[in-house]
């Protein structure tokens, strides 16, 4: 997939920048000169385009068909019609303007005005980051514990689980639950779930259910939940260990101590 642009980064030194070129034109008593190329005219113009590529990676995530990120898609539209995103750039390049035509004052409240809109924004990017990774992190943990215990329960006795109708069932409904997390590994684990235990592998009566091949348990679910335990310890790397906020969520921590449980184990 092509890597998206990190928005809260390009917030943040949007918001920066706008407030340093505002500072930097409180302490001037003249006009600067109306050349287009002048150093100071280069940040604001580079301010302008990355206004411009943050409200077209919001288009574009706005546009996303999946399900799952429907509440995203509508956040997103509502942030971007809110804060008037598409507007931005020509607002940072409207106070580059007032300021050649000396005119600071104008110039000062388009930047103050700019640098709001882009604090906002960079809030409420932040905090659909941090409910989607909280969403991403539940799906995980659940589809490993669902893993889990059908591996166990066919580990322990396959003809029993075999003869039970709706262990077949939940492997599909795990098969399902893999596929939405969007992942190649987890995909192609799907995958060989739904071709080994598919509605037309029957093994007998109508109290038996489908064939149960001991490769499921052997090969596909360990290899989803090693696949779904390091998406997990990604996760928690990444935005619970090295976060904004020190405070690990309750609910998480026992995901966390497992963490560094697999890296004690490792060494």
């Amino acid at each position: 997939e092509t890597p998206q642009p990190n928005p809260r980064q390009a917030q943040q030194q949007n918001t920066q920048n706008t407030q340093n070129t505002q500072n930097t034109q409180n302490t001037q008593t003249e006009a600067p000169t109306p050349a287009s190329t002048t150093p100071e005219s280069m940040p604001r113009e580079q301010l302008a385009r990355n206004a411009e590529t943050i409200d077209d990676w919001l288009k574009h995530l706005a546009r996303e068909s999946s399900k799952s990120l429907e509440a995203t898609r509508r956040e997103l539209q509502k942030t971007r019609k809110e804060l008037a995103t598409a507007e931005l750039a020509d607002q940072i390049r409207q106070a580059e303007e007032e300021k050649r035509l000396g005119r600071p004052e104008q110039a000062k409240q388009q930047d103050e005005n700019a640098a709001q809109r882009l604090d906002h924004l960079a809030d409420r990017l932040d905090s659909e980051h941090k409910r989607l990774v909280q969403k991403r992190l539940e799906q995980l943990a659940a589809a490993e514990a669902k893993a889990k215990q059908l591996r166990r329960e066919l580990q322990e006795n396959q003809q029993r689980a075999q003869e039970n109708p709706t262990t077949a069932q939940q492997l599909r409904e795990l098969a399902d639950d893999l596929q939405e997390l969007r992942d190649k590994p987890l995909e192609r684990s799907a995958k060989e779930i739904r071709e080994q235990v598919g509605p037309l592998n029957v093994a007998g009566g109508p109290k038996q259910g489908p064939m149960i091949p001991e490769a499921i348990h052997r090969e596909t679910l360990p290899g989803a939940t090693s696949r779904l335990r390091t998406l997990i310890d990604d996760i928690v790397r990444k935005e619970m260990l090295v976060d904004r906020d020190p405070r690990i969520p309750g609910n998480y921590r026992p995901l966390v101590e497992s963490y560094f449980k697999a890296l004690s184990d490792a060494q």
